[in-house]
């Protein structure tokens, strides 16, 4: 009886020593687990930071080129502004010069009228010179 309680007791250490080294494995487990989750945390809060950073980079790319195409087209908007205008006033010059050259030619018919009647005038009068002669 006393060999069986000896055996009882030692079979019921070894137990608790079983138990005792399970819990501390289970512990040790946990703590690795725990760390791996804070690993995982740590390594997703990077990634998301990364992301950011990278979505930032991209978003600030963006609006650089956003930027410069803003400001091409303004660029445009003005060169065509002033070819516009630079084109209204050579049609504003190209109709006073045509409107000049069209009283020069007015002006040179009349002349040529008065030519003519001076010419024939002129005719007129040496005719009758010579008749008179």
């Amino acid at each position: 009886m006393q060999e069986q309680l000896r055996r009882y007791k030692k079979q019921l250490r070894a137990a608790e020593q079983t138990i005792r080294d399970n819990n501390q494995t289970i512990l040790k487990a946990q703590m690795k687990d725990k760390k791996n989750e804070q690993t995982i945390t740590h390594m997703q809060q990077l990634l998301a930071k990364k992301d950011l950073e990278t979505r930032e980079k991209l978003q600030g790319e963006l609006e650089k080129e956003r930027k410069v195409a803003q400001e091409a087209e303004q660029r445009a908007a003005t060169i065509e502004r002033k070819a516009e205008l630079a084109n209204n006033l050579h049609r504003k010059l190209l109709i006073a010069e045509k409107k000049k050259s069209a009283a020069a030619v007015e002006e040179i018919s009349i002349l040529m009228e008065k030519v003519r009647d001076l010419n024939h005038m002129l005719m007129v009068s040496v005719h009758k010179n010579l008749l008179v002669v």
